[in-house]
This record gives C-alpha cells, structure tokens and sequence, in this order.
C-alpha cells in the first residue's frame, strides 16, 4: 500500500524546482524535487513518453545521500 504524500507516509510534501526544469537532450524533461521541505533531501528525475498517447513516465533517476538514507533506512 503506497503511504506517500498522506499522514501515515515518510514522505509528506514534494516541491518541484521550477527554475531547472529543462528538456532533457536524449528525449523526456529533467525535474528536480525537494522532498518535506528539506533541501537534503533531493530528487532528480526524467519524465519520458515513449507514445504520444501513453501517459508520461519516470526514465533515470538520482537521490541524495541524505533521502536514500531516509527512504531505504541504510546509506547507499
């Protein structure tokens, strides 16, 4: 059962940096999040449509230290 963005969940708010959102040179478009106000705890995503009638989807992803640690209880 998916938690995220409601009370019982790690993860409460996200907010999308709107100043680095960029088209992404192989296809998709670069977005870059800030996760529970923390400026720590980052993700960075590529939102690709491989059909023009699919609905968007996450291609390659990053997190940080600080987030992995957060989300999977270890350092990665």
């Amino acid at each position: 059962m998916v938690k995220a963005l409601t009370p019982e969940g790690k993860i409460k708010t996200y907010k999308i940096d709107y100043n680095k959102v960029e088209k992404n040179p192989m296809g998709g478009i670069n977005i870059y999040l800030t996760i529970n106000d923390d400026l720590e705890m980052k993700l960075d995503t590529t939102l690709v449509k491989f059909n023009k009638d699919e609905k968007y989807e996450t291609g390659a992803k990053g997190i940080s230290p600080k987030l992995g640690e957060f989300v999977y209880g270890e350092k990665r």
